[in-house]
């Protein structure tokens, strides 16, 4: 995905996050393997006014951001928003909390038969 339509995507999510007044967020970005984590709060808010940096872009597996969950992060309340062209593998096994699978429309597919799907202009 490329560095622009993720930035317009961050932007959007931090809109509606910060609508709720109180909210924490952990921004994972991933190629094979984790490559950055990044813990944002209505606290310690993301400045992406000079742009988003993306981290990784060498092949794609799809399971180590819901590994990190599983070891990191209090799951009774979540939900994963994953930003993926979808082609990698995915967990075989649908998570104990929401996903949504955001794809780039066109030249992307559906990485699991679980979560929801939107699609985002390129």
């Amino acid at each position: 995905t490329s560095g622009e339509m993720v930035s317009n995507f961050v932007t959007e999510i931090f809109g509606i996050a910060g609508s709720f007044g109180n909210y924490e967020i952990t921004i994972i970005q991933c190629d094979m393997s984790i490559q950055q984590v990044d813990v944002i709060s209505a606290h310690s808010p993301l400045d992406v006014s000079e742009g988003f940096q993306l981290f990784g872009g060498g092949g794609t597996d799809l399971r180590p951001p819901f590994d990190y969950v599983m070891e990191n992060v209090e799951s009774s309340n979540i939900a994963l928003l994953y930003m993926t062209d979808g082609f990698g593998p995915a967990p075989e096994s649908e998570p104990d909390y929401p996903t949504l699978w955001v794809l780039p429309e066109g030249g992307s597919m559906t990485p699991a038969q679980w979560g929801n799907v939107v699609h985002i202009p390129r």
